[in-house]
């Protein structure tokens, strides 16, 4: 299984000092941050999975805000996704929905319920709660929710079969699950079997994602040069403009960035990306003159 890269050194180290700090001040509330802390460095950067969730068990039984709980419940959710323990997980997802029913934590829950559904195959339920998603007032989720929906509509049932959609989900999971090696594989088969399908587009941005995970800037940029090009229609083409100028800007090459932030206002105006597009670009222009 393939990981973020990192210094396995640092990791214990970071652990190590998070576990020493909890346990000499008893387990107090006001660290919970260390807590949170120490549960992602086993879930995302070791094997010990089930010490992540232990952690957050303990996080449990302290004296927590109400909004503090749920963020604890949201993120042990997330680690059993990882570790393939999809029922738990959509318990908590729905108790967190339920419980924080119109914030923006307990929304973010319901989307992730939906998404996990959307893994599994479960391509109706997904996309029902998707579509209950797609006019909430918090605009991030809003966005993911919709995009969810339209990939769901627009592929399900294509050629009467509903594989190549399973296969893209599947993939997108295992991205989630750190199996980058697995989930290329699979993209590449979906590239080879169904080149004409119209998860073409989704399939190169699913390429760049794990690009951006893995932190290989030269593939970022293959890929979202590849996806500019040849998908300006994509559901994926504004934020593909973003990511570059981020890059653009990120390596010092202004002029480029400016120019994709420009593309953005012009050519996608109701994007959510907009409003920084226009504050970075004004940004960059002051830099360079």
């Amino acid at each position: 299984m393939n990981t973020f890269p990192t210094d396995s050194q640092k990791v214990r180290e970071a652990l190590n000092l998070g576990l020493n700090t909890i346990k000499q001040y008893n387990y107090a509330p006001l660290f919970l941050p260390i807590y949170l802390n120490i549960a992602k460095l086993y879930a995302y950067f070791t094997p010990h999975k089930d010490s992540a969730l232990y952690i957050l068990d303990k996080a449990l039984y302290l004296n927590l805000p109400y909004n503090k709980i749920a963020e604890v419940k949201l993120l042990k959710a997330d680690i059993l996704l990882l570790q393939g323990q999809y029922d738990k997980a959509k318990l908590l997802y729905l108790e967190v929905d339920k419980e924080y029913k119109g914030t923006e934590i307990g929304t973010q829950a319901k989307y992730k319920f939906a998404k996990l559904n959307y893994y599994i195959g479960n391509f109706e339920t997904a996309k029902a709660r998707a579509s209950t998603l797609k006019d909430n007032a918090f605009d991030l989720i809003a966005n993911d929710a919709i995009r969810l929906y339209l990939i769901i509509q627009d592929n399900l049932g294509f050629d009467s079969t509903e594989t190549p959609l399973k296969i893209f989900a599947k993939a997108q999971l295992l991205t989630e699950q750190y199996q980058y090696d697995s989930a290329m594989i699979l993209l590449d088969t979906l590239q080879l079997k169904f080149p004409e399908h119209p998860l073409k587009d989704d399939i190169v941005w699913q390429k760049f994602i794990i690009a951006q995970r893995q932190n290989d800037t030269t593939k970022m940029f293959f890929f979202l040069n590849k996806m500019i090009e040849n998908f300006p229609q994509s559901i994926w083409a504004d934020e593909a403009l973003f990511q570059r100028a981020t890059l653009y800007e990120k390596s010092g090459d202004y002029k480029k960035a400016i120019n994709d932030y420009l593309e953005i206002l012009k050519n996608y105006p109701s994007s959510i990306f907009t409003k920084q597009a226009r504050i970075r670009a004004r940004r960059l222009r002051n830099k360079i003159q």
